[in-house]
């Protein structure tokens, strides 16, 4: 017997969370403000998925995952979306 659509993975529709991410540039947008967005409030105390779909973005989208320059992780608060080719605690040159 199939599952009900609603029921069937806990997955969010592909491009839902990167839609927020850019929706947002630059922003700080917290673990439980992406989970509820994407996911769902029933969602909220699962992160697991949350950094697991990052790290499946990350690798589709960034020219080197293990050095993210635009799906940036802030450790303990969220995910920050940066347009800009280099990361938000680099130096810019001359300034």
């Amino acid at each position: 017997m199939a599952r009900p659509a609603s029921q069937s993975t806990s997955r969010p529709p592909s491009g839902t969370c990167s839609e927020v991410l850019v929706r947002h540039p630059g922003k700080l947008l917290s673990q439980r403000q992406l989970l509820t967005e994407v996911w769902g409030s029933a969602y909220v105390n699962q992160p697991a998925n949350l950094r697991l779909y990052m790290a499946q973005l990350r690798h589709k989208l960034e020219p080197d995952p293990a050095r993210p320059r635009y799906l940036l992780t802030e450790p303990g608060l969220g995910y920050r979306f940066s347009p800009w080719s280099r990361r938000p605690d680099q130096a810019v040159a001359g300034g």
